[in-house]
This record gives C-alpha cells, sequence and structure tokens, in this order.
C-alpha cells in the first residue's frame, strides 16, 4: 500500500484572520513505482479519469464535501489498480471514475448494449452492478488473484 504524505500546503485562502483562513489542498510526495500506475490508469481510464484520479489523491483530504468526506482509502485504491491491470474492455469503452464519502473509489461506464455497468471498490470488497440482468455481486479483496480472475470473467461478459 501506498501513503501519501503530506509536505506543503497547495493553496491557502486568508480572508481578514487566522480564524477564517482555511488551506484547500496539498502537494503530495509520490512513489517511483507510480509512473507505471499512472500509464494503466491512462491507458484504462484515459487522461480525465486519470486527472480525476490525481485530484482524488491529492485534494480530497479528511473532511472534504460538507465537512464528513474522507481521504481516497489506500486499500481501494490498490484493489483499483489490480482490477484495471487485468480488465479487457472493448474499443471505446472509457469508464468514469468517481470517489465515494467514505474514501471508496467507483467506476462506471455502458456495456456494449448501452446498458450500466458499476464497479465500487471499498476497502474489504468489491461490489459489481450490470444493469443489463440486473446482477449485483460482491467480491472480497483479500487476494489480488482473486481480483484479477473476477477482472477477467468480468471482461468476458462485456
Amino acid at each position: 500500500m501506498t501513503a501519501y504524505a503530506p509536505i506543503a500546503p497547495f493553496l491557502t485562502l486568508y480572508t481578514g484572520g487566522s480564524t477564517t483562513a482555511g488551506t484547500f489542498g496539498t502537494i503530495t510526495e509520490r512513489d517511483a513505482g507510480d509512473a507505471s500506475k499512472d500509464t494503466l490508469v491512462l491507458q484504462k481510464l484515459g487522461r480525465i479519469g486519470w486527472e480525476r484520479l490525481y485530484e482524488f489523491r491529492t485534494y480530497y483530504t479528511q473532511g472534504w464535501g460538507e465537512g464528513d468526506g474522507h481521504p481516497v482509502s489506500p486499500r481501494a485504491l490498490a484493489s483499483l489498480y489490480v482490477f484495471l491491470d487485468n480488465l479487457e474492455l472493448q474499443p471505446g469503452m472509457v469508464p468514469s471514475i468517481y470517489l465515494l464519502k467514505d474514501g471508496s473509489l467507483g467506476l462506471a461506464w455502458e456495456d456494449t448494449a448501452g446498458n450500466e455497468v458499476e464497479v465500487t471498490f471499498y476497502p474489504q470488497k468489491i461490489h459489481f452492478y450490470r444493469g443489463s440482468d440486473d446482477t449485483e455481486l460482491e467480491v472480497p479483496t483479500r487476494h489480488a488473484t482473486e481480483l484479477g480472475k473476477f477482472a477477467k470473467h468480468l471482461s468476458s461478459l462485456l
């Protein structure tokens, strides 16, 4: 798992005194191995998906949104990477990525028939929904090999 330690405030707004100051983001250090993960995300989610994930990881700190948002879960992020590495989509299928308030990550896209497909990555499980037949299932994220098999199976159904 990768942990990102804040190294500097990104943008601080002062509106008259220290009681109204607020930091709007944090610049974080990244591991050297992140280049291969960035490439994977670019290949599977495109530039917009990469930018969104970068923003989630970098700027969405504890308390985002209405004050109750959590930062990206390192376990959910690790599961996302394993899943993306094993997922094969038809050309033109580019999932959208989103962040849930609990720090989980989600992907959503349409299959070849235009039906909704969603995969949500929680710290302990992955939830899958396919709109074509209203299928829902969950897979534990304990073992990367199980997750890889799930992604390959999902790819064969789309």
